[in-house]
């Protein structure tokens, strides 16, 4: 295989004050009793391809949640959230912070997840989350809160699809955060419908040069998806391997 997610450089940190639901569209994993939940080993996601075999932590701060490939085929382009419960700051019950990581799992592989809080190690529980990955776009005009790729070199300005249409579209812009030109790189598009699969355009090359603080419009054909409606829309951009 030519590309494993981890070389794509789409790596995200968040943090949020919120509560999420028991299950998730990724299957979501919380464990323990009382206020604060505490996923546990056993636990399953992706309809039960994968599941949690280890915890390791919190070690300062720091947690290794293990998660292994049991459902024979090669699962590719996931992210595992890690949604930390720390002490309150305030009157409410907990503060959250989530961690992703991106990953993909051969066929009986285990995968170590190393994550930890960004600034804080006063974990009361966590709960753990599988999911497709997807591309987000910035956030108004604030730098690096979409999608990065290649080391923070590149970064998702827009996106506009028209996927449900009769012929689906997809457009993306993207951005070079550097001050040096960006060349010979291609790019792969990912539709993913939970249930029922994913579509993979295959490598397309990015044409020409994008300049220093300069934008691309990426316009792949998905008119030929075999999935379609609420999907996932993942943008992978690697170097061009000659």
């Amino acid at each position: 295989m030519r590309n494993r997610a981890l070389t794509t450089g789409l790596i995200f940190l968040g943090a949020a004050a919120l509560l999420l639901p028991a299950c998730e569209s990724g299957g979501g994993a919380r464990g323990g009793s009382g206020d604060v939940p505490q996923a546990v080993v056993g636990e399953t996601y992706m309809d039960e391809q994968l599941q949690l075999t280890d915890i390791k932590g919190p070690d300062g701060g720091e947690m290794e949640f293990t998660i292994s490939n049991v459902g024979g085929a090669p699962l590719e382009d996931l992210t595992a959230r890690v949604l930390f419960y720390l002490k309150p700051t305030g009157i409410q019950t907990f503060d959250t912070e989530a961690v992703e990581r991106p990953f993909s799992a051969f066929a009986e592989e285990s995968i170590p997840i190393k994550v930890k809080p960004a600034t804080r190690t006063d974990i009361l529980g966590w709960a753990v989350y599988v999911e497709p990955a997807k591309t987000v776009s910035r956030a108004g005009d604030v730098k690096r809160t979409g999608s990065t790729f290649l080391g923070d070199t590149l970064e998702c300005v827009m996106i506009e699809d028209k996927l449900t249409a009769l012929t689906p579209t997809i457009k993306f812009e993207i951005e070079n955060l550097t001050d040096e030109a960006q060349e010979l790189l291609e790019y792969e598009i990912v539709l993913t419908k939970q249930g029922v699969g994913s579509w993979r355009s295959g490598w397309l090359p990015i044409p020409g040069t994008i300049e220093p603080n300069g934008t691309v419009l990426l316009t792949p054909d998905v008119s030929g998806s075999t999935v379609s409606g609420a999907v996932s829309v993942l943008l992978k951009i690697q170097r061009s391997v000659l």
